[in-house]
């Protein structure tokens, strides 16, 4: 990796991670929310940031290095680790822990109104406690009704 973005990888396997993994599999490009800082600081501007986003993400070279290096470190041959990277995505919310405790956890859903009346959300904010009535408004009401 070259240029402004080689200064914010730490490690091979942030390197790797960041360089290989994201981009190919999850279609992630981290260079553009690092430049897109520097821009917004005013250390770069815009151009130098569409001409750093033109080369390419991983030197060839460093690549094969650290390839080898990710492989031998978690034990896999070049084909298991294809066999990983071409598996679809996996989305956080398909695990039960990222899901809210009620969701998980049926039993308490009907607390829930309850836990909310004995522990109020304090907040002396008008703006956000009417907010926050037009909110409960929508979902108890309009939503009700229209479906």
């Amino acid at each position: 990796m070259a240029g402004l973005w080689k200064q914010t990888l730490e490690n091979i396997w942030t390197r790797f991670f960041q360089g290989y993994i994201l981009p190919y599999k999850f279609k992630i490009d981290k260079r553009k929310a690092h430049l897109s800082d520097l821009i917004f600081g005013g250390e770069i501007t815009k151009e130098d940031a569409l001409r750093e986003l033109k080369k390419p993400i991983y030197d060839p070279d460093q690549f094969k290095v650290d390839y080898a290096f990710v492989l031998k470190k978690f034990g896999l041959t070049d084909e298991e680790f294809r066999i990983l990277l071409d598996q679809p995505p996996q989305s956080h919310y398909q695990f039960d822990y990222e899901k809210p405790l009620d969701e998980r956890y049926s039993f308490l859903k009907p607390l829930k109104k309850l836990y909310r009346w004995i522990f109020p959300i304090k907040n002396n904010d008008i703006h956000n406690k009417l907010w926050c009535w037009q909110f409960n408004f929508y979902f108890e009401y309009v939503q009700t009704f229209g479906s």
